[in-house]
């Protein structure tokens, strides 16, 4: 059974982080039950941010959905217009 991401891990992805855009690396990939899905299995992803954060240490996040995470800054900016914009 192949599996395939969105992402990789060491690839450098944009997410909307305390209401800015920021850059993150993806450092781990999850698989959600596998067995019981009918169509593909949830993704997650550990991404960690290399700019230090107000204590001086580097910051992670564990189990972000793949629909949150973009390629790219226009990407994520773009997934707040509706059809309407």
């Amino acid at each position: 059974m192949n599996i395939a991401t969105k992402y990789d891990v060491g690839q450098i992805v944009w997410i909307m982080f305390n209401n800015e855009p920021e850059t993150w690396e993806v450092t781990k990939i999850h698989l959600g039950d596998v067995q019981h899905r009918s169509t593909s299995p949830m993704i997650t992803y550990d991404l960690t941010h290399h700019g230090l954060n107000h204590c001086g240490s580097v910051h992670s996040i564990s189990g972000v959905m793949e629909h949150k995470i973009h390629a790219t800054k226009r990407d994520l900016l773009n997934s707040f217009l509706t059809d309407k914009d």
